[in-house]
This record gives C-alpha cells, structure tokens and sequence, in this order.
C-alpha cells in the first residue's frame, strides 16, 4: 500500500491527509481588472472612457453639422428664389394669356361686324357676287355619305359670270 500512498502524495500511514484547498490559477489582468487593483472606485468607469470620442471625430462632426445646416439654409433660400421667380413668371402668363384672350376677342368681334356688314348687304346688282361670297366653290373631294353638289356649284358659277338674264 505505500506505493499507492506514495503516488497520491502521503508518505505512509503516520501522517493523516487533510483535504486540500482549491487555489486558482493565475490568468492574465485585464485593463479593467488593473484598475480596479489600482484603487478605482466605480467598475464601469473604463466603459465611459471607451464612450468618450476622440477630439478629431467630435470635430468632424461638428464641422460636418455646420456643413449641413449651411447646405440647408443654401437649399432653402434656393427654394424661395425659385418659388419667387415662378410666381413672377406665372403672373407674366396670366397677363399675356389675358390680352391675347382679349385681343383674339377684339379681331372676332371685328370680323363678325364685317361678316355681317357683307351679308346684310342690299345694293341691287350684285346679288350673285354676295351668294358667290357666302357660298365655297372650290372643288372639295366628296366625303362618304354626301350629296354631291358639283352640279349646283356650276349653276352658281355660271350665274355669277353672266348675272341672271329677265
């Protein structure tokens, strides 16, 4: 039996084996853990100083929010200018399109009084040049499903060159 004895640490029958403590073994520190054998107090507060950004990227930012506010306000005084310069132009339309309306009014107007001037014309003698005003003698190519009014169209010619014979 003493050499299992032996193997398991014992050295024979006289000394009694008392249990032995678990010690753990050493591992590397961590940052965190060397700060906190250095004395500090709050365990977290090697998070909030990894939550810290550098000064160059705080600057960035900065830099790059006033960047966009400026952008911004360029956007919006764009906007405006253009939003005025339609206005402008569409008030310039509007005026146009109305004298033109008023204009094309003012012609029709005219060429109705005068259309109406002819027409209601009475002078004896030129009975057949008025009907050869009201009446289309060009020769139109004839739709489907029209009279054919060549024959009236030639009778009307013939009347206006020679004048009606009593």
């Amino acid at each position: 039996m003493a050499d299992i004895d032996d193997l398991m640490g014992g050295a024979g029958e006289e000394e009694v084996s008392q249990p032995m403590e678990y010690v753990e073994p050493e591992q590397p520190k961590h940052e965190e853990e060397e700060e906190e054998a250095s004395g500090a107090a709050d365990p977290y507060s090697s998070i909030s100083t990894m939550d810290k950004e550098p000064a160059s990227i705080r600057q960035w930012k900065e830099e790059q929010a006033k960047r966009l506010a400026d952008m911004q306000k360029q956007s919006e005084a764009a906007e405006k200018e253009l939003l005025e310069k339609a206005k402008k132009e569409m008030s310039e339309w509007k005026t146009s399109y109305q004298t033109s309306i008023n204009e094309q009014r003012n012609r029709n107007k005219n060429e109705e009084n005068e259309f109406i001037k002819l027409r209601d014309e009475t002078t004896p003698g030129n009975e057949w040049e008025r009907v050869g005003r009201l009446v289309d003698f060009t020769a139109n190519k004839v739709a489907y499903r029209t009279r054919d009014v060549s024959r009236m169209r030639t009778i009307l010619i013939s009347l206006k060159q020679t004048g009606l014979v009593r």
